[in-house]
């Protein structure tokens, strides 16, 4: 079935409302998105060639970036070792 718009013919599926309950469930959906960090600055870390090339290898035939890799190993190395509050 198609409703008439001017000399064009939409089917009814592009052209129904989205119901209250619909859009409460969309908005559930980015309210559960986890939040994050923005990544303002920069770390600059001076290693061996080859030992650059052998990581970048290899995080790439695992299908993940260096970048991604070396914020992981910050952000776990910071669990363990917690910075002292005073």
């Amino acid at each position: 079935m198609c409703r008439p718009i001017s000399t064009l013919c939409i089917p009814a599926l592009v052209t129904r409302r989205i119901t209250p309950i619909e859009v409460s469930v969309l908005s559930d959906k980015s309210k559960r998105k986890r939040k994050v960090k923005k990544k303002d600055s920069q770390l600059v870390v001076r290693i061996n060639r080859d030992e650059r090339d052998a990581f970048i290898d290899i995080c790439d035939e695992m299908d993940t970036s260096a970048a991604r890799e070396v914020r992981g190993f910050i952000r776990d190395f910071l669990e363990k070792h917690p910075a002292d509050e005073d």
